[in-house]
């Protein structure tokens, strides 16, 4: 009977540190994913400032709701 014990607290030991190395696993590469930058170039971006932009965008205010 002693040694039936010892050989089920042997296998769920080796269950719990199986368990605990899969999810140590599992963190690190999910991590690493999460915490992935990428390199993204920079646009330049033109903003009109003329009469007729302006009066666009106020038209698109009063028409949107913003």
């Amino acid at each position: 009977m002693k040694r039936l014990f010892r050989w089920i607290g042997i296998a769920l030991t080796s269950l719990v540190a199986l368990a605990v190395i899969a999810y140590a696993v599992v963190f690190a590469l999910s991590e690493r994913i999460v915490h992935h930058s990428y390199a993204i170039p920079a646009v330049a971006i033109s903003v009109p400032t003329d009469a007729a932009a302006i009066a666009e965008g106020r038209r698109l205010v009063a028409v949107r709701g913003c």
